[in-house]
């Protein structure tokens, strides 16, 4: 569990008097109001000595607030600072989370700040009053702070100082805690408050309700003022707590509590709570249907409340739990989405947020901020905040966390001085001198051949030289000599190559997104882009793909693209760039989206010819039955965005531009035959006769896996299909390149051509049916293993 430990800072937070104000106290209510004669007789012959002792303690007592007080107190606060203070919800709510002035209104793009006391029932919770810490009926005060005003855990922490808490005289801590509600579908981020070992609050940063994503994101700050009230008047049950001055919570609550809990535990009828539960749904539903989406929630909340009826009776097992949440999540959801409808119908009344300001790190600020990275080693001192640990468990700690600094540090290259740890039970510390800001480049050095094979006799470099040069990337003259025993050879000098590789033979990621954007430039002006788009195209090369390298992207790989997006707004970089940076892996499977615009069209087409291009040149052609690089999907994806750019597109020009920036040499006669492929008459004849009986047989329920049995053929087109296809499967294996295949293939055109102009498939014979099919099925399952024609469009 993580822990963020305040005890250091809490001085410093506490509340200016500018910030509040208190009122004067009313006058004191005598407790003869709220009790019996007798009390009222023994205070009147008091005597003044026993008056003055009273007193004296009651001055004692002042600063603890009462629990009504204590609500005054958060609201005068809370108010103070900008908050409408508002009134709890009319209907059974099991959080105050759920009142609408929580749930509806974190939704959508309006600000509101709000602070209430929310009544929150929970009959699961019910214990007839005897338990001293748990209530069918607590009290929360709920704060809700949108967008999140940036110093939302100061303003909490000056709010525990309003409610009369020496902030310095408690442990308040920070205790990872995050938050979810199935039936809402809502969840955040967040952290429980704890005060001296005791949740006293949960501090939350909304980030989905009703299955939608928050923007912005809201704070919600709840208070149990039960359990802070009794920490704070040191009583040991919730009966005892003084309420008002004069009477206690026990004396205002407790039959309440005890007859609640007879209800929800023993009484409440099964059969009506079904009944309501259903009729509130139902009710729900219609008015939706009407566009009301307040009255709608309103309805939610009693179902809510139903169910939670029903489970405190025990009658909710796993798999009916699992309906309601679903019935009850839906509703929500639809509630949602009819308000954020409401709301923009009328023109957001509230206003609107504005996102850049607070989320997004404008490009000057950044560039400042590294400015004032020291150029200068520095002391460099982490603090980690701990639960309770054991003398010896701190001597370990500080033992493994100074390890594992110097490993850490010694892997990234970062040079330093003396590293320290020191422990208390509640923190450790570790420091470490003269921590350089940098990382020291990584040099290796790489063996070529033998100095004889690598010069001819006049000195000049020969081909074995130039392809070690062109292997690791480096010019001809970067070779030096140096002899190991009898043998002088030729070396280079490398930076240590990044982490990240691409394949073997064409380096790096860093090498591969070099070498799209060096051609990248060439590309656009192929396909006709404009010059100005050219400099954004340059400039978004430079960044494609440099997400990879981060943490978040190597733990969830789906996420690259949009982290490069995230990155290059918080950078300051434009949307056009940040756009392009997402849109270059696009498409990333068959179905998915296309990029709309210019600049991550070129960058994902010119992506996609530099992978077809290199990989093919280093041997990486998918087989049968592996495809390690993926690019038969590779290429699919490159014909989609050919056809979706709508350019005129030279392909034997763009493989050229591809193959000119490749570290290894491309075969010529690849490119050659890739073009004679594509152009000829050939390949679409061959791809029209596979396509119409594999639509034939696609789908079909009969069992047209079955042996072909030339006995039942009733005509000549069938017989001589049927002879055609035994004397192309025995020419055809899954080695073969597919220009091969499509040439043995030609032989099925006129064929098929016959057999379907001559021959009804779909026969009432079931026999003469079955065996059509499955002679179809035979030969639509003739490429498998070789090409994957399904891919093409229309097929």
């Amino acid at each position: 569990m993580a822990i963020l430990a305040l005890p250091l800072i809490t001085s410093i937070l506490k509340p200016h008097k500018t910030h509040f104000s208190f009122l004067p106290l009313p006058i004191i209510l005598h407790r003869r109001f709220f009790s019996k004669s007798s009390t009222v007789s023994a205070l009147s012959t008091s005597s003044s000595s026993a008056h003055v002792s009273h007193n004296s303690e009651h001055q004692k007592k002042a600063s603890v607030p009462t629990f009504q007080q204590a609500i005054q107190r958060l609201q005068e606060y809370w108010g103070s600072v900008g908050c409408a203070v508002m009134q709890c919800s009319n209907t059974e709510v099991g959080a105050g989370t759920m009142n609408p002035l929580t749930y509806l209104r974190v939704l959508g793009p309006e600000p509101w700040n709000v602070a209430y006391v929310e009544p929150s029932i929970r009959p699961d919770d019910s214990r007839y009053g005897e338990n001293p810490n748990r209530l069918q009926r607590h009290t929360q005060f709920q704060v809700i702070l949108k967008p999140d005003p940036g110093n939302s855990q100061d303003l909490f922490i000056r709010s525990l100082s309003a409610l009369g808490i020496d902030v310095n005289a408690h442990d308040i801590r920070f205790v990872e805690d995050n938050w979810e509600s199935p039936v809402l579908g809502a969840w955040g981020l967040g952290w429980e408050v704890w005060m001296d070992g005791m949740e006293i609050t949960q501090f939350t940063y909304f980030q989905q309700a009703g299955s939608i994503q928050l923007m912005p994101v809201s704070v919600e700050i709840t208070y149990g003022l039960e359990r802070i009230l009794m920490s704070l008047q040191g009583v040991d049950h919730f009966k005892k707590i003084q309420y008002a001055d004069g009477i206690t919570y026990g004396e205002l609550f407790l039959e309440n509590e005890k007859e609640m809990s007879v209800y929800y535990l023993e009484h409440a009828s099964v059969d009506h709570i079904h009944k309501h539960f259903d009729l509130f749904e139902a009710e729900a539903r219609r008015l939706l249907d009407l566009g009301l989406a307040i009255p709608a929630y309103d309805q939610l909340l009693k179902t809510s409340h139903a169910f939670n009826v029903l489970d405190s009776r025990g009658f909710v097992g796993v798999t009916e739990r699992a309906r309601y949440f679903g019935r009850m999540r839906s509703l929500a959801r639809q509630c949602a989405q009819l308000w954020l409808q409401t709301r923009e119908s009328l023109g957001h009344p509230l206003g609107v947020v504005s996102h850049s300001d607070h989320l997004i790190v404008q490009r000057e600020v950044s560039e400042e901020a590294t400015g004032k990275v020291p150029s200068e080693p520095q002391l460099f001192v982490l603090e980690i905040g701990t639960e309770e640990l054991p003398p010896n468990d701190v001597s370990s700690a500080c033992k493994q966390l100074k390890d594992l600094i110097v490993q850490l540090l010694d892997k990234q290259r970062l040079l330093h001085g003396e590293v320290q740890t020191h422990g208390t039970p509640r923190r450790v510390v570790v420091s470490v001198e003269k921590l350089h800001s940098k990382q020291v480049e990584h040099e290796v050095e790489i063996r070529g051949p033998p100095v004889s094979k690598a010069f001819d006799k006049e000195g000049n470099p020969t081909k074995a030289a130039e392809g070690f040069c062109r292997r690791n990337n480096v010019p001809l003259d970067s070779m030096y000599r140096r002899a190991e025993g009898k043998t002088e050879y030729v070396y280079v000098c490398l930076v240590e190559p990044a982490r990240l590789a691409f394949e073997e033979k064409l380096g790096t990621m860093l090498d591969k997104m070099t070498r799209v954007q060096n051609l990248a430039s060439e590309v656009g002006l192929s396909l006709g882009i404009s010059e100005d788009k050219l400099k954004v195209i340059q400039d978004a090369a430079s960044l494609a793909m440099a997400d990879l390298a981060t943490a978040v992207v190597t733990e969830f790989t789906s996420l690259s693209g949009t982290m490069a997006r995230h990155y290059a707004l918080r950078d300051g970089h434009s949307k056009e760039i940040a756009e392009a940076l997402f849109e270059i892996l696009l498409p990333r499977f068959s179905g998915d989206m296309l990029p709309k615009t210019e600049v991550g069209s070129v960058l994902a087409i010119t992506d996609r010819l530099d992978s077809i291009v290199g990989l093919f040149a280093a041997g990486c052609q998918p087989s049968s039955s592996n495809d390690p690089f993926g690019l038969r999907r590779i290429s699919y994806g490159l014909v989609q965005l050919l056809v979706e750019i709508d350019r005129n597109v030279d392909l034997r020009q763009a493989l050229e531009l591809a193959a000119a920036v490749q570290p290894i040499e491309v075969d010529v006669s690849t490119i050659n035959d890739m073009e004679s492929l594509s152009k000829g008459e050939l390949l679409p004849k061959v791809v029209e006769a596979y396509s119409r009986p594999t639509r034939i047989v696609r789908g079909k329920d009969s069992n047209v896996d079955v042996e072909v049995d030339d006995q039942a053929f009733e005509t000549n087109e069938e017989k001589a299909l049927w002879n055609t296809y035994l004397s192309l499967k025995s020419k055809i294996h899954p080695d073969m390149e597919v220009d091969d295949f499509v040439e043995a293939s030609s032989v099925l055109v006129e064929p098929l051509e016959n057999f379907f102009n001559e021959v009804f498939v779909m026969v009432e014979d079931e026999r003469v049916r079955t065996n059509r099919l499955a002679l179809l099925k035979k030969i639509s399952d003739l490429p498998r293993g070789i090409v994957d024609l399904s891919v093409l469009p229309g097929f």
